[in-house]
């Protein structure tokens, strides 16, 4: 085996994933537990980040991993609180960071998907979609005949959905609502775009924890379900209650307020591109540096 270890960073928590090159599976995949700043900035979780950082420097030691890189999501940074930052950082484990950038984490998601998920390459004869959610902005890829088509940004990120939901304090009657509104306002500048979209087509989610985390079996990289599922399951989340959605998805208090907006999101955007298909995938970006590095070293 031909070990190499990802550290990648998010204001949310750390991954580490330790591939073989080879092979391109993942001998060992571990996140670090949700920073305790739930505003999720980086520069409130410093020492916690440095903490988690290290102790996969360990691990991957543990495992003979001589190689470990270390990247950051950069949606949040400008270039000088960037730099600041890494030197922090690397002060504090010896790890110098490459930030990447919302072009880049599409392109790295982009790119793991079409080699991991099964049958992608069947599945982009038609019109697919890759809706990626990110910490700043989601972004929107389509391919079709097995080609990239194009991307667009959409301006609604966890950090956004987080402040929303913290604003309209869900349990009003009239909050979904407006938060519909608000979402709908975010996604006026594609419907120009799909206007005269009459073909349907496939919609593949990236970075849904909450919808992966439920519905992807141990050992599989993605669950499919049909649009009518989907809109089953969107109508029994609008209307329950929060201790039901926690109990049902398994998860704390903190994460509970992002639920509705990123149901209502995805739901949108089904209607906009006329998908029939809906697949939830785990596949995410550290497997897309896994693929460059493996290319680059010729594994």
């Amino acid at each position: 085996m031909k070990l190499f270890g990802i550290i990648y960073m998010t204001p949310r928590r750390i991954q580490l994933s330790i591939i073989d090159l080879k092979k391109l599976t993942k001998v060992e995949n571990v996140f670090s537990n949700t920073f305790s700043n739930k505003n999720y900035q980086y520069d409130q979780s410093v020492e916690e980040i440095a903490g988690a950082i290290n102790g996969y420097l360990q691990l991957a030691k543990d495992y003979g991993v001589k190689n470990v890189k270390l990247w950051g999501n950069q949606q949040q940074l400008d270039t000088i609180r960037a730099r600041y930052l890494g030197e922090q950082l690397y002060i504090r484990t010896g790890l110098h960071i490459k930030w990447l950038s919302t072009s880049q984490l599409t392109y790295y998601k982009a790119t793991a998907v079409k080699v991991h998920l099964d049958n992608f390459e069947k599945l982009s004869l038609t019109s697919t979609y890759l809706l990626s959610l990110g910490i700043e902005r989601a972004s929107l890829s389509q391919f079709d005949e097995q080609k990239f088509i194009s991307t667009w940004n959409i301006d609604l990120g966890s950090s956004h959905i987080g402040e929303i939901s913290a604003a309209m304090k869900l349990s009003a009657s009239d909050s979904v609502e407006v938060i519909e509104d608000y979402i709908g306002s975010k996604l006026e500048h594609l419907h120009h775009v799909f206007s005269k979209k009459k073909e349907s087509s496939n919609l593949v989610l990236q970075d849904a924890y909450v919808l992966a985390q439920k519905f992807i079996p141990a050992g599989k990289t993605s669950y499919t379900m049909n649009v009518e599922d989907f809109k089953k399951l969107y109508a029994t989340v609008i209307k329950s209650s929060d201790q039901y959605l926690m109990n049902f998805f398994d998860l704390d208090e903190n994460e509970i307020g992002r639920i509705i907006p990123y149901f209502i999101l995805i739901e949108k955007i089904i209607k906009l591109i006329a998908a029939k298909k809906v697949i939830i995938t785990n596949i995410a970006v550290s497997d897309g540096l896994a693929i460059e590095r493996a290319t680059r070293t010729g594994s």
